[in-house]
Order: C-alpha cells, then sequence, then structure tokens
C-alpha cells in the first residue's frame, strides 16, 4: 500500500486531518482522542484493507505510525 494511502486511512481511523500526522507521529500520545476503539479499528484495517494480521502483541509493540507501516508491510501475519 501506497504511504499516502496508508496516511490517509489512518488519518481517518484517528479523526484527524492526514497533514497533521506522519510517519514519525507518536500516535497514542500525539493525538489527542487516541482511545483504544481507534486502536481496534487499525486492526480491523490491517486486515481488511492490508490483507495482514497484526496481533495485539505487535500493535502494543509499536510506537508510531511509522512502526504500524512497518508491520503491514514486512511483518504481522
Amino acid at each position: 500500500m501506497a504511504e499516502n494511502i496508508f496516511l490517509e486511512n489512518i488519518a481517518e481511523i484517528l479523526e484527524v486531518e492526514k497533514e497533521s500526522i506522519s510517519f514519525e507521529t507518536d500516535f497514542r500520545n500525539d493525538v489527542e482522542e487516541w482511545d483504544s476503539l481507534k486502536g481496534f479499528g487499525m486492526i480491523v484495517f490491517f486486515e481488511d484493507e492490508c490483507n495482514k494480521v497484526v496481533t495485539v502483541e505487535e500493535f502494543l509493540k509499536a510506537k508510531t505510525i511509522g512502526d504500524l507501516y512497518k508491520l503491514i508491510q514486512w511483518g504481522g501475519g
């Protein structure tokens, strides 16, 4: 998945403007409206749209949006 499309989808899940996030964004600490429901939404997005199973353990290890992108590119199931 292209980086810009990935960011668009993550921004939609996080309910923020795409321009307000980057691959360096610490999504748990830098996104004001972060909650576990958004995290669940990301895990579902990875499976449904990216065809990658990311375990909760893998997700919890990720710190930045870039870490999540790496999971769907090379890891996570």
